[in-house]
């Protein structure tokens, strides 16, 4: 709905006292800051900030985050075990529910936009 709904905005027309134009850029606008706070929001939860300004993983959230992945999808008992003696879930048969769980975090936080 958002494609279509944007793509019928004309930039030379007037919207009140706004050219199209600039009320797409202003929902361009609009949607980096809401991408850079998911940013934001996955580097809070999967990362630490060192005492110079860079980041590292927190290995612990993501030990955590990677273990309720394997208890809520059902990946068997020997997987959350081993996962919990430090294996890695890439050694899985399963991988592609890490993956994919991976990848619906990030979506859902950075680039969760109705299109």
């Amino acid at each position: 709905m958002f494609k279509l709904a944007f793509s019928n905005i004309i930039e030379t027309a007037y919207y009140g006292d706004r050219t199209g134009k600039q009320i797409k850029d202003e929902i361009i606008s609009t949607i980096k800051e809401l991408t850079n706070l998911g940013v934001l929001d996955i580097r809070r939860r999967f990362f630490k900030e060192n005492e110079d300004g860079t980041f590292s993983p927190n290995v612990a959230e993501i030990h955590h985050f990677i273990t309720e992945i394997a208890e809520s999808n059902g990946v068997g008992e020997s997987a959350v075990s081993l996962l919990q003696s430090g294996c890695k879930a890439v050694s899985s048969s399963s991988r592609s529910v890490f993956e994919n769980s991976v990848t619906n975090v990030v979506n859902s936080d950075v680039v969760d936009i109705e299109t």
